[in-house]
């Protein structure tokens, strides 16, 4: 569906000069030194087109809703988002938490759209001192739910997207190039921040069932992303590819 729209999008010759790409997107912009080949103009051009995209997406969902439900999803990685070797360690905060959508559509299915923060550190194994990483996630998934008597399981699909929060201040290295995103402790090049941004596949399974006036979604769900946030493979630090999570909505 996305490829189809930016062909025509290029066809009717509408957005130009966005130096549209698929998928794009670029929602966190820091500003860069004088060596940066990404303008403020052509991010905040990105953003515009990301949040177009995106209300294609969900507007003809919104036009054929059948309920629309508010609620919160809660969790546990079950793996690390980041691995550490050579002298370095790295701690992955064991929560994640965020605002929740749903729209419940005709023949059981529902678009849901979450945005969940998730956190973790790194630094140097003799060093006390650690860099903290924020990171937000936003999961657009189809999902599909099966009626079998009080207790509903459910399947669903999509996309994630994921925008690291830069650090800052005594965290930058003082005699790096700034458009490198390396950060340092103690003058210290401790790791390189190549993606603040990228995105992946989604697939995730689970039952529905309801408390009251409250329903409660327990699932398990995979994302792979495309690209590392930090590192690469052979990176002292690096984040993984794959994330497993354990998952609780919450929708009233």
């Amino acid at each position: 569906m996305n490829a189809m729209f930016l062909q025509t999008v290029r066809k009717l010759g509408l957005f130009q000069g966005l130096n549209l790409k698929l998928p794009l997107v670029s929602i966190i912009h820091r500003p860069k030194g004088t060596g940066s080949t990404t303008a403020p103009t052509e991010s905040a051009g990105r953003l515009r087109f990301t949040l177009i995209l995106t209300a294609v997406f969900l507007l003809p969902s919104l036009m054929r809703a059948q309920s629309v439900s508010f609620g919160v999803t809660a969790g546990v990685p079950l793996n690390n988002l980041a691995t550490a070797s050579e002298g370095m360690v790295s701690t992955t905060g064991r929560y994640t938490l965020g605002p929740a959508l749903r729209v419940g559509l005709p023949r059981a299915f529902a678009v849901e759209v979450e945005l969940l923060y998730k956190h973790f550190d790194f630094g140097f194994a003799s060093d006390p001192a650690r860099i903290a990483v924020h990171r937000l996630e936003l999961p657009l998934l189809l999902r599909y739910g099966f009626r079998i008597s009080s207790v509903h399981p459910f399947v669903h699909a999509g996309a994630s997207f994921n925008w690291v929060i830069p650090a800052d201040g005594a965290n930058a290295c003082p005699e790096a190039d700034p458009d490198s995103d390396i950060y340092c402790i103690g003058n210290k090049t401790a790791a390189q921040l190549r993606h603040n941004h990228t995105y992946g596949p989604v697939l995730g399974a689970g039952v529905e069932f309801s408390l009251k006036a409250l329903h409660l979604a327990p699932e398990l769900r995979v994302t792979r992303w495309v690209d590392r946030n930090f590192g690469t493979q052979d990176s002292p630090l690096r984040s993984y590819l794959t994330q497993v999570e354990l998952l609780l909505g919450l929708k009233f």
